[in-house]
C-alpha cells in the first residue's frame, strides 16, 4: 500500500504543472518572486504549489511538504486536491486522527463534481483507520468505500479490496470474541476449583 501511494506521488508530481511565469515586470527571466515568510515563491500557481509539496513529500521533508500544500489550499480552497495531500503528508508523519478528519474534507469538497478524488479519499480514510489500530471506524470507512464507489464504476474501484478488508475486520473480530469467551471459562474453571479446595 505504501509503495502504491508513494508511486501515485511521484506521477502526480512528473505531471504537475511547474512553477507560473512571474507576473513582476522587473523580474528577470526565470527569476522566482520569493517571499521570506515561506518557501515557494509568489507566483507558484496552484498546481505548482502541489508539485513542490509533491517533492517534499517524496524526500520525507513532510513539515515543507505540508507548507506548500497549505499555501495551495489558501490559494483554491475549493480544490479538493490539497485537502487530500495535506491529508495523506499527516499520515506519514503518524497523525492518523487529523489525516483523517483532513482526507473527510477532501472528499467533502470533491462531492460528485471529482469523484475520482472523492473515491481516492474514501479508500486512504478506511487504510488509514486500520493503521490507527481502528477497526471499528476502518470497517464502517470501507462500506462507505464501497458504497460510493458502486454508483461510479468510472472510478475504476477496488470493491474487491474493500470487501477482502470487511472481511478480515469480522473475522479478526470473531477471533478475539472467541479468545475473550475461551479465557472467561478458564478464569471460570479456576475459580470453581479455588472454591472446591476451600471446602475441603
Amino acid at each position: 500500500m505504501y509503495r502504491f501511494l508513494i508511486t501515485v506521488f511521484i506521477s502526480i508530481a512528473l505531471g504537475s504543472a511547474a512553477i507560473a511565469q512571474s507576473t513582476d515586470p522587473g523580474a528577470k527571466a526565470g527569476e522566482a518572486i520569493t517571499d521570506s515568510a515561506n518557501t515557494a515563491p509568489k507566483n507558484y500557481t496552484y498546481e505548482g504549489l502541489l508539485a513542490l509539496g509533491h517533492g517534499k513529500y517524496v524526500a520525507q521533508d513532510y513539515t515543507a511538504a505540508m507548507e506548500a500544500y497549505e499555501q495551495a489550499r489558501t490559494r483554491e480552497p475549493a480544490k479538493a486536491d490539497a485537502y487530500y495531500f495535506i491529508g495523506m503528508t499527516l499520515r506519514a508523519q503518524g497523525d492518523y486522527q487529523k489525516a483523517v478528519s483532513m482526507l473527510t474534507s477532501a472528499a467533502t469538497v470533491a462531492g460528485e463534481d471529482a469523484p475520482k478524488m472523492n473515491a481516492r479519499a474514501l479508500f486512504v480514510i478506511a487504510s488509514t483507520w486500520e493503521l490507527a489500530h481502528n477497526l471499528d471506524k476502518a470497517k464502517y470507512a470501507w462500506i462507505q468505500y464501497k458504497a460510493f464507489a458502486k454508483l461510479h464504476p468510472e472510478c475504476n474501484p477496488f470493491i474487491q479490496v474493500a470487501d477482502a478488508h470487511v472481511n478480515a475486520i469480522d473475522n479478526r473480530n470473531r477471533q478475539v470474541s472467541d479468545y475473550a469467551k475461551v479465557n472467561e471459562r478458564i478464569a471460570a474453571n479456576a475459580e470453581g476449583s479455588d472454591n472446591s479446595k476451600k471446602k475441603e
